[in-house]
């Protein structure tokens, strides 16, 4: 009798290239997941990759250096993103005429900070 209890419907989540070099591979299999290793081996930059892809926040997933992000479902069905494809929607997101305008208005470090009170406020409405 299995006595596992996986109430994730995620399978694993890898990411390709991790600092252009380096490929992680996390299955799901358990309900809990230790990552061990020494400091500066990219447990962080993992984790914050996992996050941000699983919150959809493709502004700071633009700030990390990979190929690609796989996330795997018992379903057998994936979702894949780029980096180039990450850096193409951010770019045609500052390009845009009206964030154009903000961002020369108040400039691009308020713009950031704006614009992450406004994800921490919807990520707030969410809880």
């Amino acid at each position: 009798m299995d006595n596992k209890i996986n109430t994730s419907n995620i399978k694993s989540f890898s990411i390709h290239g991790l600092f252009g070099t380096d490929d992680v591979h996390i299955p799901f299999d358990e309900n809990i997941k230790i990552l061990i290793g020494e400091n500066g081996l990219g447990k962080t930059q993992v984790l914050n990759l996992f996050y941000y892809t699983l919150t959809r926040n493709f502004f700071r997933l633009s700030e990390f250096s990979f190929d690609k992000l796989i996330l795997q479902f018992h379903d057998e069905k994936a979702i894949e993103i780029s980096k180039s494809n990450v850096d193409e929607f951010i770019e045609q997101v500052y390009d845009n005429p009206i964030v154009k305008e903000i961002i020369d208005e108040i400039g691009y470090s308020q713009f950031e900070i704006l614009r992450n009170r406004f994800i921490q406020s919807k990520d707030n409405e969410k809880k």
